[in-house]
Order: C-alpha cells, then structure tokens, then sequence
C-alpha cells in the first residue's frame, strides 16, 4: 500500500464514522435554518441528527456494538509453549523530549505490558513489536522502536526482540510476521482486546499460527454498570462505540464478520 493510498484509506474510512453523518445533518440543518428556507427539511435534519448523536454517546449502544467483539477471546492466563509473542503497535509519539513509555499512546503501553508478561512466560521466545508510521526514515520513532526501548527497561534482552517498523495497518504487520515466522511455529499474538478479533483472522489467513492473548484497556464491562449516572451519555461512549465501529467496518472490508 503506498503513503498516498494509505492517508486516502484513512479519510474514507474517517467519513464512514458514526460522527460524521451526525456532524453533517446538523450542519446541513442548522444552514437550512438560517437560510430560512426548506425548513421543514432543515428541522427533520436537525432533530435526526440530535437523536443519533444521543444514541450514540449512549453507554448501552457502545455495549451492544463493543462488548461481542472485546470478549470474543479471554484473557491468556495459561498460555501454550509458543517461540514467538507479538505485539502490534497502537500508536506512538515521535518526540524525543518524552521518555520512552511517555511515547506509546495507552493502547500500545497496554499491549507491551501484556506482551512482556506473555514472553517471560516463554523459556526461549522471541517478541516482536510492531508498528510503523507514514514517511518513516531511520530516525523516525515508531511504535517497534518506542515498544522495543519500554521492554529492554522492562528486562526483555535486546537481542530477543524483532522490530517490524514498517507496517502501516494489520494487515502488514501480518505480512511482515509471516515473512519471519516459519509456519509450523506458534505465535502468542497480542493486541488490545477490541481488535483480536480482525487480528487474529487476518494472521490466521496469512498461515500464522497465533494463539489470542488479549490485551485491555478494556471498555465495555463497566460502561453504564457502576451507579445511574454512568449510564447517561458521555464521551468514553462514542469513543468505544467508535473504536467498535471500526473493527468492525475492517473486518467487513477484509471479508470477515466478526
């Protein structure tokens, strides 16, 4: 997939968001609305809008699209004798004021921290991170280099650890873990529970012989469960329900339905 390719996929799929057709129908509306004309339209756009983004920042509604996907796969507790744990990037900051965990944003520091754990698990395993960013050069801070700098302070030998630094999304991290990893060795996959799910089924496809080992943060069980007021809408709704709804718009491109 080229850079261009790439930031294109990423605004479609930016437009495909629940929030977009909100944000659209209110603005359509409220220009309507001061225009001063079509106004039956404009209050029908208005009202529609205002209902979905209700929806929407409903905890209830980010239960119902999350919580299938999110616990799909329990924690690994007892994992199998794997040679390889692999860890995909979620993301990292290229500063380097920043110390190295400061760099990983909360889905990748969560996702190494149960990586790591899974490989002191393994006698003789290796850990991959992966995870690269647009216009990589050699002194580009990706997600493998921000993740493999955490887990040399965490007590993981240098030499154990594989960086894949230039897969932009899934599917090429998976590309790439299929390149090194030989297909009658198993894998410990890691990633943020949400996104197992799409994870593991494209590895799976590309001949990898992974065993899911989810990682949090998880979202959905506490949403709207603790006391009545955390059942009212809120932002940590939408942002799940938007993070669900992703995964699953992926995993409806790459043929698969979670």
């Amino acid at each position: 997939m080229s850079l261009d390719t790439f930031q294109w996929a990423k605004v479609m799929a930016s437009l495909a968001m629940p929030v977009s057709p909100v944000l659209l129908l209110l603005i359509c509306g409220t220009v309507l609305l001061w225009w001063g004309r079509a106004r039956r339209w404009a209050l029908a756009m208005v009202t529609t809008g205002t209902a979905l983004l209700l929806l929407f920042t409903l905890p209830g509604t980010a239960r119902w699209l999350g919580g299938p996907l999110e616990h799909a796969y329990p924690p690994l507790t007892t994992p199998p004798p794997a040679s390889w744990v692999v860890v995909l990037g979620g993301g990292a900051l290229d500063d380097p004021a920043l110390p190295p965990p400061s760099r990983l944003r909360p889905h990748s520091l969560a996702r190494l921290a149960e990586g790591v754990r899974q490989f002191q698990l393994q006698p003789s395993a290796k850990l991959i991170v992966s995870g690269g960013a647009p216009d990589t050069t050699p002194d580009t801070v990706t997600s493998a280099d921000a993740m493999a700098a955490v887990a040399t302070a965490w007590g993981v030998p240098e030499e154990a650890i594989w960086r894949s630094r230039d897969a932009l999304n899934t599917e090429q991290e998976a590309r790439a873990v299929a390149r090194w990893v030989p297909p009658e060795e198993r894998v410990i996959l890691v990633t943020s529970a949400l996104h197992m799910p799409r994870a593991l089924a494209l590895f799976r496809q590309h001949g990898i012989d992974a065993v899911p080992a989810p990682a949090g943060p998880y979202w959905t069980p506490g949403l709207g469960r603790a006391h009545w007021g955390d059942r009212l809408p809120g932002a940590e709704p939408l942002y799940v329900l938007e993070l669900s709804w992703w995964e699953r718009l992926g995993a409806w491109w790459q043929g698969d339905t979670p």
